[in-house]
This record gives structure tokens, sequence and C-alpha cells, in this order.
């Protein structure tokens, strides 16, 4: 019987701090890739000089370097154009994977060959690489399971996507047919290209930390939705997309919700970049986001689980946040 293949891509510019960290945890994998193409997108740091030394040492790796700046959704699409695996795994070159991603994911894919993808839990961790607890996400089951594609519709009305993008495979196949990354979707691209194959094919799920996120208030979604044009831009042209090429995807509810979550998302990324100290201050935090969540009209199921969430982390207590959907 013959295997699915994969691929990882990973964009890189100027993370020279984090690269070799990504690259490690990658060639560490128990499952191996059949290859890791990484770009360079004229960088400014060590980064090339970093990225050079893997390649030399693992023929797995390819190396190319452009020219000019391009930015990273059409990076990621020059990457995916160079990839041959079945699967593609979009690695940011200032996150890293965790023991397990690929082996867990790839068996799963495996066992549900119509899946567009497959997701699981994502750690966050700041720029010292400390642990920050659980990002954000929906936990929708305790098992690993297949999600079919009314089941994928019903989650995202109720509670939004649980797609963590760091975590997830794809099938290249299915990433293409369906429009791929569309770069006026900027740093929201990667998201909607994902609850589109899962709402037409259904996708697996693992709930289990199996990646790291690294939180930066200079990432670059951060810095996208700090900017209110932009995040409106996005906005905008994903409505555009959902009443035309994408009009019987999405939910309604969803829809309806989505701007609002861009809000607030918005508002919290500026106070969290201008009040760095919030970090470390649990109840100041919980304030803003109590304030701007009643402001924004955000979904109060959405609050509730982001602030269990929140004790989970801090306090530890083991809780389960599940989102209840027909079978």
């Amino acid at each position: 019987m013959q295997h699915s293949t994969l691929s990882v891509i990973m964009p890189n510019y100027n993370h020279g701090k984090y690269i070799g960290e990504a690259l490690n945890a990658i060639l560490s994998q128990s499952y191996r890739p059949v290859e890791v193409i990484v770009i360079d997108d004229a960088s400014t740091d060590n980064s090339v000089e970093i990225i050079q030394q893997f390649a030399r040492k693992n023929s797995l790796v390819r190396f190319e370097r452009n020219e000019k700046n391009m930015g990273v959704v059409k990076t990621s699409l020059k990457l995916l154009n160079m990839a041959r695996g079945d699967y593609i795994y979009d690695a940011a070159a200032d996150d890293k994977v965790l023991p397990g991603l690929f082996e867990k994911s790839m068996n799963l894919l495996e066992r549900h060959p119509n899946a567009g993808l497959c997701s699981a839990l994502s750690i966050r961790i700041d720029e010292e690489s400390l642990n920050r607890g659980l990002l954000y996400s929906p936990i929708i089951s305790k098992e690993e399971m297949f999600i079919s594609p009314e089941m994928a519709r019903s989650l995202l009305s109720k509670g939004g996507s649980w797609i963590s993008g760091n975590t997830t495979i794809y099938k290249r196949d299915a990433f293409f047919k369906n429009g791929g990354y569309i770069s006026e979707l900027h740093s929201f691209s990667d998201a909607f290209i994902f609850m589109v194959m899962a709402l037409k094919y259904g996708a697996c799920y693992i709930p289990e930390p199996l990646a790291c996120y690294r939180k930066m208030a200079g990432g670059y979604a951060a810095s996208v939705m700090r900017d209110s044009s932009v995040r409106d831009e996005i906005y905008d042209y994903f409505e555009h997309l959902t009443k035309t090429d994408y009009n019987v995807v999405f939910p309604t509810a969803f829809i309806d919700n989505l701007r609002n979550e861009m809000n607030y998302n918005t508002k919290m990324s500026n106070v969290i970049y201008s009040k760095k100290k919030l970090f470390k201050n649990f109840f100041k935090l919980s304030f803003y986001k109590l304030y701007y969540s009643i402001k924004c009209k955000r979904s109060l199921s959405v609050v509730l689980r982001g602030i269990m969430l929140k004790i989970y982390n801090s306090d530890k207590i083991s809780t389960s946040i599940k989102i209840k959907t027909r079978q």
C-alpha cells in the first residue's frame, strides 16, 4: 500500500533568532517528510547563514532566496508550487512543532482520506520561548476524530473556527482546487482556505497540543490586526467572497460574528502593544478583554470559553471546554 507524502514549507523574513529552533523541531519529528523547503524573503539579519547550515547538513532541506521582499502570502504560494507532497505543513519560522505532530496527523488523515486537513491544539510561547498556556481555540472533542462537513458548519456557527493554523496539515490538491491563499485577505488568508476545506471535505482533529505559536507584538498577524483599515479591508473582501465564489460555503451566523471578532482583536492588539505590562497583570488584562468584548458585541459563548481557558492557563485547572453539536 502506497502511503501519502508530506512536504514542509517555510517562508522566512528576519527570524534568525528563531529559525534554527523551528528547523530542529521539524527535522526531529518521528514522521519524516519528503522535503523541507525554505525560502528566505530577502532577510537583513543572519537568517540565510543559519538556513544554509541546515541545508548543508540535511539533504531534506531545500533553500532558495527571494531577490527582493515579496511578503509572506506570495512567498508561501511560491513554496506551494515547488512542493511535491500530497499533504502540506506550512511552517512559520518563528513557531515550532512539538513531538508527534506529523505522525499523529498523517496517521489520522490516512484513516480519513476524504478529509481536507488535520489540526490540533497549540501552546502560546513568548519571545523567550516561555510557555504561556494554551492558545485560544474551541476544544470540540476529548478524543481525536473526523469532523464531517455538516458538523464543521454547525461548529463554525456556534463557536467560530477551532482550526489552529500552526498545527494544520492540509491536502495540497484540495488547497489549489479551492483557490489557495488569497492575498487580499492578508493574515486571514490561511484561516479562510482552511475553513473552506473543512466545510467542503470535513477535517480531522486532535485535542492535544502539538505545536507552539510564538505571540509577539511585532508579528505579522498582530501588526495586521492593529491596523483598522487593513482589518476592514480583510472583512470586506471576505464578505465579498461569501456572496460570490463561496456563497454556499459559510454559515450566516459565522459571517455575522466575524466582524465583531475582528474589531475585538484590533482593540486588544493595540492595547497589548501599547501596554505590554498587561501580559503580567491578569486582572487588568481581563478587564480590558471584558470591556472590549461588550463594546464589540462579541458572542457570549465565545467570551465565556475565553474566560474558562484563561482560568485553565492561570491556575492549571483541568477543565474541558467543549462545543455541543448535532452528530
